[in-house]
């Protein structure tokens, strides 16, 4: 209930807020770095410029400075984490062709098995479930959702 109100308090606060941009930030290296789930720090931050952006005529004289720079740090943290990205998808599309190349026969030019798992089409093939959306494995998806399950009960302990 505490964390529901706060973010509705959270909304309220304007997207180019110098505060809010750089708890963003902090939010975005956090999925990085402890939770290894690049795609949603990507997610996180194009929101956040996207709004930041819209808004940011209106920050006063005082802090335009330091929102420019921490708009300038997200931009540079975006640009660096989809790159990481592409790098990703790139390797893992070169393994995945050289596994198909290795893996052809002459005996079953059709049929293509990659560690284990038919991809031939046939029934029950087909492509095994990579989930690969800007680098993230589904496995940090479900730590992340068992994380943040755990948050909100400790969250709602306080109700």
């Amino acid at each position: 209930m505490f964390y529901k109100r706060a973010e509705t308090f959270a909304d309220r606060i304007p997207a180019c807020n110098l505060t809010k941009l750089a708890l963003t930030l902090n939010v975005a290296i956090f999925h990085v770095e402890i939770m290894h789930d690049r795609s949603t720090a990507i997610d996180i931050v194009e929101a956040s410029l996207r709004s930041a952006l819209d808004q940011v005529m209106a920050v006063n004289n005082k802090t335009l400075l330091q929102v420019k720079s921490t708009i300038a740090t997200l931009r540079s943290c975006l640009a660096k984490w989809q790159e990481e990205a592409n790098r990703d998808m790139d390797r893992l599309n070169k393994m995945t062709e050289s596994s198909v190349n290795n893996s052809r026969g002459p005996s079953s030019p059709n049929s293509i098995t990659t560690s284990g798992v038919n991809t031939s089409g046939a029934a029950g093939g087909g492509p095994p479930n990579t989930n690969l959306s800007h680098g993230r494995a589904s496995g940090n998806a479900s730590l992340y959702n068992r994380l943040k399950n755990k948050m909100q009960k400790d969250f709602n302990q306080y109700d």
